[in-house]
């Protein structure tokens, strides 16, 4: 801590990165003596490579509830968020996950920091994540975990509020997800959960017959168990409309 803050003081960038660098490696980091006002004082400095270091060291501190707590405040959630609207406008998808990480900890049944963004409509750039094509990240590895913190990062943003979740899909969230099923199969197990989370929050929400359709090709095709069992229960709770019904039956999902 004091060196890091020594070097911070001294504005000394590189040693300021070997220092983050070293304490996001270290098992210890849930236990270091960090301050969220450093780190923020940290991400001002505008650097990318630092930007990403203190991202990455703020994921690793809120998965611990007291952490989560510190970091919820105004002034830190609003340049997490705006860090993030410029990551994704400029397709930069390391910063990206790690900003995806951390806020999504920090969301973790957390009403005070959700109100936050709510009223700085950090929504909107949420709901943005969407518009990142899986065309537009070429690492399998690397799309298949930025596939998964952005549907965690906007499934803790909404669960269990209704207000926000209804925000998200005026702000077209819905049309955004299924621009990315049609798209490919990448990430789709982690997309149906918020299909489900929309569905249970919103009443007398009815998806779309494309949509609707998607998920019933992805239940005949995949052989992946969880991702059957999330579209089973998805198209259960979508069918206790009547015209869903009459939908799913005719694209042949009795059979």
């Amino acid at each position: 801590m004091g060196e890091l803050k020594k070097f911070t003081l001294e504005k000394d960038f590189g040693g300021i990165e070997s220092a983050l660098s070293k304490l996001s490696v270290s098992d210890n980091i849930q236990s270091a003596e960090l301050q969220e006002t450093l780190l923020l004082e940290l991400l001002t400095l505008n650097t990318p490579q630092i930007n990403l270091l203190v991202s990455k060291t703020i994921a690793e501190l809120t998965k611990s509830p007291e952490q989560r707590t510190k970091f919820s405040n105004n002034d830190v959630l609003e340049k997490l968020v705006e860090l993030l609207s410029v990551a994704v406008s400029s397709k930069n998808v390391d910063l990206t996950i790690q900003l995806c990480r951390a806020l999504g900890n920090i969301f973790y049944s957390n009403d005070d920091a959700r109100n936050i963004i709510f009223h700085l409509d950090g929504g909107k750039v949420l709901v943005e994540l969407f518009n990142i094509a899986n065309s537009e990240i070429q690492d399998p590895e690397q799309l298949e975990m930025f596939a998964k913190v952005r549907s965690g990062v906007m499934s803790n943003y909404l669960l269990g509020n209704e207000e926000l979740s209804q925000k998200a899909i005026e702000l077209g969230i819905i049309d955004k997800m299924r621009s990315r099923m049609e798209e490919s199969t990448a990430g789709l197990e982690h997309l149906l959960p918020l299909f489900s989370i929309l569905t249970e929050q919103v009443s007398d929400l009815i998806f779309q017959p494309q949509i609707l359709n998607l998920i019933t090709k992805v239940l005949r095709t995949c052989t992946n168990s969880d991702v059957v069992e999330a579209c089973l229960e998805l198209l259960v709770c979508q069918s206790e409309s009547d015209d869903v019904k009459l939908l799913l039956a005719r694209d042949g999902l009795c059979e």
